[in-house]
């Protein structure tokens, strides 16, 4: 009786030994974060593969993690990303990574350099939002010297959902979303993209190359996004400017709400009145008859926010004017996006993908002509704009 106990005793101490050991573990500083990575070609057609790296620091002295910008090449992506540990010794965790930067060079010569990568790689989140570097390389672009949080980034990721939500310029791309319209007949892709601009008001910050540091002329330069890349079929052709990317999100994104509209005073045209965009819809029908087109309805709900100068800007009579202004200036961006996606003959509206959705017989009959139908298709335009409130007051500020 008693050497049986003895023997469940000992049996369980070994038990529960066992359980408590860290044998699947990885220690913490044999580790490091990576928040972004991109991929580019180099001057010599090799694929440039580069990651922003985040040491965790265990010093209670230092509580400011050290980072680096590590680029190698490579025949593949793969081997490019496992070259990274010829210089540095820790393992990345790639599973924390929360946006890819293209290269605008890769952008432009064919997505089937990294498109098996995207689809394939595990640690390619689908809701990882894409973004093209524009005019600089993804390593300029992580090297850049801009205030950081906490020093763990650039966060190209908040740029876009800030600028969503207060400005409602561009419109973030999940890779699920970019294979999807890959992938599919009668839409092309268009991805945000980012630069570098000089902003004085920079700070020093520990984003640094391992044995260098940025160049003078680069210390302030901050990562700003700029544009909207028009892709056709698997390369990037051109891009849409500030105004046009405005009118791709009305026609395009799936959040229909956040954003500012600044339009001229009704009053004086050399003052601003600021509206915030509270939710807007849409309605894009295909026209079947002939001649062959599409019917964009946009509705919109504005609250007045501000203005410049003096006046009564919130009377009945007043407000029908300024809703009239904005109606105009929606169909301005609307009308200027359009334009520049025919110029470019690259349907990232999604007409074709309409047809095909709701009008499926036509679409049959489209499709192998669709690039000679699209460039030229008629549209009609519909929107009506309703300012719904006032913030905080309904009266102008009076001067003595």
């Amino acid at each position: 009786m008693f050497g049986k106990k003895c023997l469940k005793i000992i049996t369980l101490s070994i038990f529960l030994v066992l359980c408590s050991s860290c044998w699947d573990n990885t220690e913490l500083n044999r580790n490091a974060i990576v928040p972004f990575y991109g991929i580019d070609l180099n001057d010599q057609d090799q694929l440039y593969f580069s990651a922003l790296i985040v040491e965790p620091t265990l010093s209670e002295s230092n509580n400011r993690a050290q980072a680096y910008v590590i680029s190698e090449t490579g025949r593949s992506i793969a081997e490019a990303a496992r070259r990274l540990s010829l210089t540095f010794s820790r393992t990345p965790e790639w599973s924390h990574a929360h946006l890819i930067l293209l290269g605008e060079q890769i952008a432009r010569r064919d997505a089937l350099y990294y498109v098996d990568f995207l689809t394939r790689n595990r640690f390619v989140r689908p809701q990882m939002p894409i973004v093209v570097s524009k005019d600089y390389n993804p390593e300029e672009i992580f090297s850049s010297s801009a205030p950081l949080d906490d020093s763990l980034g650039i966060d190209v990721f908040q740029l876009l959902k800030i600028n969503r939500e207060m400005l409602g310029i561009y419109v973030p791309v999940r890779k699920t979303d970019f294979l999807d319209i890959l992938a599919a007949p009668g839409i092309e892709a268009a991805l945000p993209q980012v630069t570098l601009s000089s902003n004085a008001k920079v700070a020093q910050n520990d984003y640094v190359r391992p044995n260098s540091s940025p160049s003078n002329a680069q210390k302030n330069l901050v990562p700003t996004l700029d544009g909207t890349a028009v892709f056709k079929g698997r390369q990037m052709i051109g891009s849409l400017n500030i105004l046009e990317s405005k009118g791709f999100r009305w026609l395009i994104d799936t959040q229909r709400k956040g954003g500012l509209l600044v339009i001229s005073s009704p009053l004086d045209q050399n003052s601003y009145i600021d509206l915030d965009i509270l939710r807007f819809s849409r309605n894009i029908k295909p026209q079947v008859d002939k001649p062959i087109g599409v019917t964009i309805d946009i509705k919109a709900e504005l609250a007045f926010i501000g203005q410049q100068g003096e006046g009564e800007l919130l009377t009945q009579e007043a407000i029908k004017e300024i809703e009239k202004i904005a109606a105009e200036e929606i169909r301005k961006q609307i009308a200027a996006c359009i334009a520049k996606a025919q110029y470019y003959n690259s349907d990232i509206l999604g007409w074709g993908r309409l047809f095909d959705r709701q009008e499926p017989e036509t679409w049959q009959t489209l499709q192998s002509e669709w690039d000679s139908i699209f460039p030229q298709m008629p549209y009609a335009l519909s929107i009506e704009v309703k300012v719904i409130h006032s913030l905080n007051t309904d009266t102008s500020f009076k001067f003595r």
